[in-house]
């Protein structure tokens, strides 16, 4: 494996983390890191943000450098006069980050191809290399040649600078961006649930090694139960329990569910039926360098900001981190996953709104009188402000996305209400292990004891199969965590593990009642990209809850333990007793699925460990040498990035338009996606017009050259099987590479236009 090319990726990282360090110092003021972990998420969030504005007047190496720069110098210049962090408090996240880091190259070493196959990595990879080719943002679209790019493109954007930065190909840095945005998910979970615990008083150690468990590793009950279904009769599981694998879309899921000889991780997102849900380790696991999979990485650093407005006592560093970091996050969301940025505003606004002080105190001296504060006004003055401030945040963070939200986005059909709701008891098999967390940990926060808990319990058991009857038991699961958490956190008698509790049931309830309108659209399933966005940013939100409240559960055994230790004595009743038996079992049941996942992962590696590599393209070489040539010809003999004809895209998630991907350059049309970001009509328009090049006469060809300025034909493999009658040449076209299974064609399209009778398209 190329080990120096990685560890000069990570020095680079850790020099450009440390860079903005005086800043996070600032806007993490009080965090026992000083907001050190959080630093690498900040990094490339501000890195994505100069690049997108910057590059829009021009785009390349220097541009790289100079959004590098003004990354740097702004944390500089704003950590001035900052209380920076000591070696001992900067040595935990850097431990997490590091070891992070290495871990999941070794992940990806034995598993580093952007193959087409289970994922969007032929697009995340075609979009890093266009990214390095084009001189002007927003890209050209790899796979719909002459419009720009019509997706959110924020995250690949800072790992592509990050590469001109580097120098590192963009064959190693797709793997390497995908272990860096990984370790910063790690260091920022880390910093932030060190904080939160540290705040209330607990453990900040304990809580943040659990909220890295959660968040990075932790995968959903689901796979525990299955695998434990499968020491029961066979008959007996498959007549009583087949909803706990309905979800799955494999022939005899119960046998994929049950044995770890037949286990396979793609299952781990198949719990509710139509839909998927997923956690960042699974997603990181699939290996997408894709905009859901990097956008939690610097969602959390806006948990952060949104934490340190929550618990500021100054109203002026209250007003700066609400109205001024906060939104500079919302906008480097907005361009990343546009689906986080309603999640950074609802957590703004509930940090607001549950915070301790009311937001009053935050207004003018001349206003602040003339707000009510208590009673019945006095709360919905409190909501009214706080809903303020939440839709400021959303509206910043559009403005600061504005060229992609006015002129790029993809075509939709809006938003949808009232969809068919997930079923109960497989609901439970995703979200159970954190709900189980937070009803223990809201417990002990009211002081319940064992008996009445046991009791509140039943009640709420009895509540969830009556309301299940109505098909409404995941809203009966949801709804008791919002009231709960809400009530305690307003009695402050919980911390912001109870708002992150509240800020994941609510996104989950918003799915449940209602869903966006975008491509994929299947009429039976009509939630599967809203719930598979959404969920990811639920599990990060709940992962950093459930982590704390996890820890808080293992205090006592904690004390415990360490009086044995010291010859002393602690009290240690039954309900702690119980308090720890559930965090354990949760966090048992949650890293389940790593570790069958990696058992798998590493015991039937896809490349052999003394051949691992970061190399994403290698691949191509082993089962694909002839285009691999053809390919490696292209790069090497075009300038910018001529528009070549390619085969259309359809079926997608196989071997097509693979050259537009490999190559960065622009083929008519590609896969199917386009027909989300344009329209069906617009994607079938060019998919027509390609099988005309291909199979039509010379005139027409000639025509449609003109009408795309078309520079190149690809005849590769999928061509010849798809159009094996294709002939090429005549005057304007001319072969200019070939080997066994492919041929290339340059292409002068005036040329060619003006040996025909037909009127070519004006320029």
């Amino acid at each position: 494996m190329e080990y120096l090319l990685a560890a000069y990726w990570l020095v680079a990282t850790l020099a450009f983390a440390a860079a903005v360090v005086p800043l996070c110092a600032r806007l993490f003021s009080g965090f026992p890191d000083s907001g050190a972990g959080l630093a690498p998420g900040v990094a490339f969030a501000a890195l994505a943000l100069a690049a997108y504005w910057l590059g829009r007047l021009h785009w390349g190496w220097s541009v790289a450098v100079a959004s590098a720069f003004l990354v740097v110098a702004v944390g500089v210049f704003a950590g001035r006069d900052a209380d920076l962090p000591d070696a001992r408090a900067l040595a935990g996240p850097t431990a997490v980050f590091l070891a992070a880091f290495a871990f999941f190259v070794a992940v990806r070493a034995v598993d580093p191809a952007a193959h087409p196959g289970g994922g969007e990595k032929f697009l995340d990879f075609g979009l890093l290399r266009a990214l390095t080719l084009d001189h002007s943002l927003p890209p050209e679209d790899i796979w719909f040649a002459g419009e720009p790019v019509r997706y959110y493109y924020g995250g690949i954007l800072s790992v592509a600078a990050f590469t001109e930065l580097t120098g590192v190909a963009p064959a190693h840095a797709y793997n390497l961006g995908l272990a860096t945005f990984y370790a910063g998910l790690a260091s920022g979970a880390y910093s932030l649930g060190a904080a939160i615990a540290d705040h209330r008083g607990r453990s900040p150690v304990l809580a943040g090694a659990l909220v890295v468990a959660f968040v990075c590793l932790g995968g959903f009950v689901a796979t525990p139960f299955r695998l434990l279904l499968g020491f029961l009769p066979e008959a007996f599981a498959r007549e009583h329990f087949a909803w706990a694998w309905a979800g799955i879309r494999i022939g005899d899921p119960f046998a994929h569910a049950t044995t770890l000889s037949e286990w396979p991780y793609w299952i781990g997102r198949y719990v509710v039926p139509s839909t998927i849900t997923v956690t960042p380790f699974w997603a990181y696991l699939n290996g997408d360098l894709h905009a859901h999979v990097l956008a939690p990485t610097l969602l959390l650093p806006g948990v952060g900001v949104a934490f340190a407005a929550y618990r500021a006592t100054d109203r002026r560093r209250r007003l700066a981190l609400l109205f001024g970091a906060l939104p500079v996050v919302a906008g480097a969301l907005a361009i990343t996953s546009t689906w986080s940025l309603p999640t950074v505003a609802g957590v703004g606004f509930l940090a607001v709104a549950l915070a301790d002080a009311h937001p009053a105190a935050s207004l003018p001296e001349r206003l602040r009188g003339r707000v009510p504060r208590r009673g019945a006004l006095g709360e919905l003055s409190r909501y009214g402000l706080a809903v303020a401030v939440g839709a400021f945040v959303a509206l910043a963070g559009l403005a600061f996305a504005a060229p992609f939200v006015l002129f790029y986005a993809p075509d939709n059909g809006g938003v949808g209400f009232l969809p068919p709701r997930s079923p109960f008891p497989a609901y439970l098999l995703v979200w159970g292990g954190f709900v189980a967390a937070f009803a223990a940990h809201f417990a002990r926060r009211v002081g319940l004891g064992a008996l009445r808990t046991a009791g509140v319990l039943l009640a709420w058991g009895v509540a969830l199969a009556a309301s299940t009857l109505l098909d409404a038991g995941s809203l009966a699961l949801l709804l008791p965590v919002i009231a709960v958490g809400w009530y305690l956190r307003r009695r402050n008698r919980a911390g912001f593990a109870a708002l992150l509790a509240v800020a994941g049931a609510g996104l989950l309830v918003a799915v449940e009642l209602a869903y966006a309108k975008v491509w994929p659209y299947d009429p039976d399933a009509i939630r599967w990209n809203t719930v598979y966005k959404v969920s990811m940013q639920a599990s990060v939100l709940w992962g950093v809850g459930a982590g704390v409240a996890a820890a808080s559960l293992l205090e006592p055994l904690r004390e415990r333990l360490r009086a044995l230790v010291g010859d002393g004595a602690v009290r240690f009743s039954t309900t702690d007793a119980a308090s720890a038996l559930v965090a354990v079992l949760v966090v048992t049941a949650s890293l389940t699925f790593p570790a069958v996942a990696l058992t798998g992962h590493f015991g039937d590696p896809v490349v052999e460990p003394k051949r691992a590599t970061t190399d994403a393209t290698q691949f191509v070489e082993t089962w694909h040498p002839e285009e691999a040539d053809a390919f490696q010809w292209l790069r090497t003999n075009t300038d910018g990035q001529p528009t070549m004809v390619t085969a259309v895209g359809d079926p997608i998630y196989q071997w097509v338009s693979a050259p537009s991907v490999f190559t960065g350059l622009p083929t008519v049309v590609g896969w199917e996606h386009e027909a989300g970001y344009r329209g069906t009509d617009a994607f079938r328009d060019r998919a027509t017009d390609v099988e005309f090049i291909y199979r039509g006469d010379r005139a027409t060809r000639a025509l449609l050259y003109d009408k795309y300025d078309v520079e190149y034909v690809y005849y590769g493999p999928v061509e010849r099987e798809r159009y094996p009658d294709a002939e090429f040449g005549g005057p304007g076209v001319r072969e200019v590479y070939a080997n066994d299974a492919v041929t290339v064609y340059r292409v002068d399209a005036d040329e060619a236009c003006a040996a025909t009778d037909l009127d070519c398209y004006d320029d």
